[in-house]
């Protein structure tokens, strides 16, 4: 199986908010009550796929 990855231009609109102009589509940060980013939903197409944070492993795995 062969994956194509594309390197997309992203322009910011407002602080927290990118937008695609390739397809459209934007990238809004989202934060909790103590302003720290805990996710980064992708809107498009009327959907919107969520991508909560993920905590940084503290070690790197064991190969």
């Amino acid at each position: 199986m062969k994956f194509i990855v594309w390197a997309l231009p992203v322009f910011e609109t407002s602080p927290d908010r990118f937008e695609l102009d390739v397809v459209k589509a934007l990238l809004i940060f989202t934060r909790d009550d103590k302003k720290q980013i805990n996710g980064l939903p992708l809107l498009q197409n009327g959907m919107t796929v969520p991508a909560p944070r993920v905590k940084t492993p503290t070690s790197a795995p064991s190969k």
